[in-house]
C-alpha cells in the first residue's frame, strides 16, 4: 500500500523572497524527497526555494518500500508600484516651505521621503525647508516592492541690495531734502518703502527718492516681487545749525586819522566752514590796517548760509598844540617866554622844545622862533612853532 502524498508551494514576493514548500502524507515515518527547478534536491519535509517553478516530492514508506508523489507550484508577485513625484515650487521668502508630491497608481501604495539634512517623511506631501534632492520611496502593500524617484528643490532667498544713503542735513536754503540711495536693486520686480518713526515723509514714500522735511531717523525697505525677499537700511537726517557771527576790535586807531585798527569776524553754527565778505572789500576773517568808521562783515557757510555783524572803530580827537609867546621887553635882554597847551589825543603828554627842554613853558627866551613837538599817550606827535617878537626900539617924536 502506497504511503500516500499531498504538497503545496507558494508565492514570492519582495517582502517574501523565499517560499517554504510543504509535504504530508497519512503514513507515519515516511521519507520524503523533493526535486524541482534549477536542479533543486532536497530530503526535508519542507524545504525553502527561491526560484519558480513546479516541485515534486517523492514519499516512501520504509516498512514495504512503497511510494507516493505529489507536485507544488511556486509562483511570484515582483510587480513595482508605480511613482510620479514632483515639487510645487522654490524656496522662496515667500514661500518657505513648498510642498514634494508623490502619487502612485497602485493601490495602497504608501510613501518614504529622505533628503538633505536627514530629513524624513513618511506622507505622500510633506512641506521642506531646505534645497536640494529628496527622493520617494513607493512601496506595493500587497508584495512589498519598491520604487524610487528624485526630485530637487531649488532655493531663490537671496534679498535685494539696500543703500539708504549719507546722512543729510536740513538747511536754510534746504528746509527740505532727497535722499542719495545708491545702488539698490531696481527693476520692475522691485518695490520700494520708506518708513519713519521720528521724522516726515513730505512725498514719494513709494519711491526710491522720497522727500524729507523733518530731522529723524528713516528707512528705505526694498522688496523682490519675484520671492517676496526684503532688505532694509537707515539713513539719517540732521538740521544744520543757523550761521552765527560776531564782529570784534581786536586793535583801535590810536591816532586821528590813522590806520592802525585791526577787527574780526567769529563764526559758528552753519556747516563749519565760512567765507567772509566786509563792507570794505576785504574777505578775511581778520582785516587789519582800517581807519576809524563802522564795518559790516556777512559769514556764508558751503551751504549757502548766510549771517551779518558790524563793529565800529573809533579814534581819539585830533592831538593839537596851541602855542603863545611873549616879546623881549628890553633891548639886549633875553627875557622873552613860549607856552604850549595840549589838547585831544590821548593824554598824558609829553613835550620836546627845539631848545631841548621839555616842559610846558620855557623863559629866557632871546627873540627868534621855538617849535615844540607834543606826543600822546599812543605815540601820536604835532608840532607848532612859537615865535619871541624883539623889543621895538623905535624912537617916536
Amino acid at each position: 500500500t502506497p504511503p500516500g502524498a499531498t504538497a503545496t508551494g507558494g508565492l514570492k514576493t519582495c517582502a517574501n523572497p523565499t517560499v517554504t514548500l510543504n509535504a504530508s502524507s497519512g503514513t507515519s515515518g515516511v521519507s520524503y524527497l523533493w526535486s524541482g527547478s534549477g536542479g533543486f534536491q532536497s530530503n526535508l519535509q519542507n524545504p525553502t526555494v527561491s526560484l519558480i517553478g513546479t516541485y515534486s516530492v517523492t514519499v516512501t514508506n520504509p516498512v514495504n518500500g512503497c511510494v507516493s508523489s505529489a507536485t507544488a507550484s511556486v509562483t511570484q508577485n515582483l510587480t513595482p508600484p508605480n511613482v510620479t513625484a514632483t515639487s510645487t515650487s522654490i524656496i522662496t521668502c515667500n514661500n518657505p516651505t513648498p510642498q514634494i508630491m508623490a502619487s502612485s497608481q497602485t493601490t495602497g501604495a504608501t510613501f518614504s521621503w529622505t533628503g538633505p539634512n536627514g530629513f524624513t517623511a513618511n506622507i505622500p506631501n510633506p512641506h521642506v525647508s531646505v534645497s536640494g534632492i529628496y527622493t520617494v520611496t513607493a512601496t506595493n502593500p500587497l508584495n512589498g516592492c519598491t520604487s524610487f524617484l528624485n526630485v530637487f528643490v531649488n532655493q531663490n532667498t537671496t534679498p535685494p541690495f539696500v543703500y539708504a544713503g549719507e546722512a543729510r542735513a536740513l538747511t536754510c536754503n534746504f528746509p527740505s531734502i532727497l535722499p542719495t540711495p545708491i545702488g539698490p536693486s531696481t527693476g520692475n520686480n522691485f518695490t520700494y518703502q520708506w518708513t519713519t518713526v521720528d521724522g516726515n515723509i513730505a512725498s514719494g514714500e513709494n519711491i526710491l527718492y522720497a522727500r524729507f522735511d523733518a530731522t529723524g531717523t528713516y528707512t528705505l525697505t526694498v522688496q523682490n516681487t519675484q520671492n517676496g525677499c526684503t532688505a532694509s537700511d537707515n539713513m539719517e537726517v540732521t538740521q544744520s545749525p543757523s550761521v552765527t557771527v560776531s564782529a570784534s576790535q581786536l586793535a583801535s586807531v590810536n591816532c586821528f586819522g590813522g590806520t592802525t585798527g585791526t577787527v574780526k569776524a567769529t563764526p559758528g553754527g552753519g556747516s563749519g566752514t565760512y567765507s567772509y565778505a566786509w563792507s570794505n572789500g576785504s574777505q578775511t576773517a581778520t582785516v587789519t590796517g582800517l581807519g576809524a568808521g563802522t564795518y559790516t562783515v556777512t559769514a556764508t557757510d558751503t551751504e549757502g548760509c548766510s549771517a551779518t555783524a558790524s563793529v565800529t572803530l573809533t579814534q581819539p580827537t585830533a592831538l593839537q598844540a596851541a602855542v603863545s609867546a611873549t616879546p623881549q621887553t628890553t633891548y639886549g635882554v633875553n627875557n622873552g617866554t613860549a607856552t604850549v597847551a595840549p589838547s585831544g589825543g590821548t593824554p598824558p603828554y609829553s613835550v620836546q622844545w627845539s631848545s631841548g627842554a621839555m616842559v610846558l613853558n620855557i623863559g629866557s627866551l632871546a627873540p627868534g622862533p621855538y617849535t615844540v613837538t607834543v606826543t600822546d599817550n599812543k605815540g601820536c606827535t604835532v608840532s607848532n612853532t612859537a615865535v619871541v617878537s624883539a623889543v621895538n626900539c623905535a624912537v617916536v617924536g
